[in-house]
């Protein structure tokens, strides 16, 4: 979306105004829910991450889908920083990217980039080693061990770095420096790289850059481990049929059912992967090698498409939990475990929160006993040492006995004429 690169050249008598930044509407608006998805799918694959971290069993596919588990979360990391700053930017009022911001936007484009690329080769290895098994079962020595399975995904790695690293350096970043101050060393250079004028240029020919684009980069990213994982899982399913799973199962008698259950998995992850996958891959072979979206009448609508896939693809990242809650039986049972702790301990905070609330009233209407005791208390020897009015020859009568005499009328003595 904004123009990158890492490398810096200095100029003390260029005098350029900072690009500013291409944002449009519509790449606003589908920036907000590639973002969403995207964040969804780094949580639950760090849950991924947690379940598998737990299980005790130290087996090739529970490492293997660790390894994916990872690269989703570093991945989505990348995205959810490259999106984040978009729509920060584009949220400003004037659209001026720094010569710092446009360096860390190469960066954060140079790990995208890895990470979709081990991404997409460590499925490919799971898909192979799960391939191994179901072809040669009774084989002593393999080729995909542990050892070996986390050797060719550092291998994979290590080629993607490389490879992504080109693309950083399609352009360069020239820095106008003024003439007032030609020193750029300590907190000179810091100022001019965040405020100083610049203009991003060319460093590579666009023939060079549209055929490594076609012939290298994009082959290696998308092209081959696409082709890679639909051979492959055609071959596990072709062993799966009626007439070869009874060969199979003859084969591994004692571990069948595990066997078999996790080929079903493997064999739904490469389906999930090459469904979600298989957009892109269409886009990469229609934009490199025909002519059909090169025209900016059509600009759009791929605009458009290229959205779908992105989504399709975060997607895909969010649908690997699904499977394996549904197809792991170890894995749904810590998921569970790891939900109801979660649900016990948030009504058990809820519970203390509420306890600790009633205690603290119940401690405060004792202290408001205390202090009305503690004035009454006071009060008592006062009225007791104050003066009484002495009565002569008579105690004074209660408050009961006043209001019995008040109510009791007096008896009138009876008159003469009623004596007869």
């Amino acid at each position: 979306m904004f123009d990158a690169a890492i490398w810096i050249e200095y100029n003390e008598t260029c005098r350029a105004i900072a690009t500013e930044s291409k944002c449009t509407d519509d790449e606003i608006w589908f920036s907000f829910p590639i973002l969403t998805f995207s964040l969804l799918a780094l949580v639950l694959n760090v849950i991924c991450i947690l379940i598998f971290l737990r299980q005790k069993r130290r087996s090739l596919m529970r490492l293997s889908l660790l390894l994916l588990s990872t690269s989703e979360v570093l991945f989505h990391t990348f995205i959810c920083l490259d999106y984040s700053n978009r729509l920060f930017v584009c949220s400003q009022n004037s659209h001026t990217l720094s010569p710092l911001r446009r360096i860390l936007i190469a960066c954060i484009n140079l790990g995208a980039d890895t990470l979709l690329c081990s991404r997409n080769w460590c499925n490919v290895l799971i898909t192979a080693a799960r391939t191994e098994v179901v072809i040669s079962p009774i084989r002593s020595r393999r080729i995909f061990t542990r050892r070996s399975i986390i050797a060719m995904y550092f291998s994979m790695l290590t080629i993607a770095v490389m490879l992504s690293l080109v693309r950083s350096f399609y352009d360069y970043i020239l820095l106008c420096v003024t003439e007032s101050n030609p020193d750029t060393e300590g907190g000179a250079r810091g100022n001019v790289l965040l405020h100083g004028a610049h203009m991003v240029l060319p460093l590579l020919s666009d023939s060079f850059v549209s055929s490594y684009e076609a012939y290298c980069f994009f082959i290696f990213q998308v092209i081959v481990p696409v082709m890679l994982v639909l051979a492959m899982s055609s071959t596990i399913a072709c062993y799966m049929s009626p007439c070869k799973q009874s060969e199979i199962l003859e084969v591994s008698m004692v571990r069948r059912r595990h066997q078999m259950n996790a080929t079903r998995t493997i064999l739904l992850l490469a389906a999930t992967f090459l469904s979600f996958e298989m957009p892109s891959f269409i886009l990469v072979l229609l934009q490199h090698y025909t002519r059909l979206v090169s025209s900016e009448e059509s600009r759009f609508r791929y605009k458009v498409a290229q959205f779908a896939a992105d989504m399709l693809l975060t997607s895909d990242s969010i649908a690997n939990i699904m499977i394996y809650s549904f197809k792991l039986p170890e894995f749904r049972r810590h998921l569970t475990r790891c939900c109801c702790c979660s649900c016990c301990c948030f009504a058990r905070s809820v519970s203390e929160q509420s306890e600790v609330d009633n205690e603290f009233s119940r401690t405060n209407l004792s202290v408001l006993r205390r202090t009305d005791s503690s004035v009454k208390s006071s009060q008592q020897p006062s009225i007791a040492r104050s003066p009484q009015p002495k009565l002569l020859g008579r105690k004074c009568p209660s408050a009961r006995a006043r209001l019995v005499l008040m109510h009791t009328a007096p008896e009138k003595p009876p008159d003469k004429m009623e004596r007869f």
